[in-house]
């Protein structure tokens, strides 16, 4: 959820603000279960983005849970810093440990790379990303000529 374009979701009608959101009783969030199959309703499993990873349960009910967000943030800081859980290196870190961050490490930095990739090239649905705009190689030689 921290990496998901809001406005996007917004405008797709999906957006998972818990704050204002119409469908919390549809989507059985306060329910004590986070394994939800089409049994249970039809958008079951759900996803953030189309395409991407299937939950049984609304993933915005993720940021309500204390580990997790906890978890997170230590997965996060051992990603971009290299600091273990416990002192020393990889080898005397426990086993659930290495299992966390042998996921989080992979998606965290492909994520990563997509939103930097998305800002420099765009999302596909624009005809112009972030950086350079569709003529900006042309506009550049034309701003050469003129200065010669």
């Amino acid at each position: 959820m921290t990496y998901a374009d809001q406005a996007k979701l917004k405008k797709e009608g999906r957006a998972f603000d818990c704050n204002n959101c119409k469908v919390s009783k549809l989507r059985r969030c306060r329910e004590d279960r986070w394994d939800f199959t089409e049994e249970d309703a039809s958008f079951f499993p759900m996803y953030i983005h189309q395409g991407g990873e299937l939950y049984g349960f609304c993933p915005a009910k993720a940021t309500w849970d204390a580990w997790t967000n906890t978890m997170y943030k230590a997965l996060l800081c051992a990603t971009t810093t290299g600091t273990q859980w416990n002192s020393g290196g990889i080898s005397e870190q426990p086993e659930w440990w290495i299992d966390l961050l042998s996921w989080f490490v992979t998606r965290y930095d492909m994520t990563n790379f997509t939103r930097k990739a998305t800002m420099v090239l765009g999302d596909g649905d624009k005809h112009k990303s972030q950086g350079v705009g569709l003529n900006g190689n042309k506009q550049r030689a034309a701003n050469r000529q003129s200065r010669t």
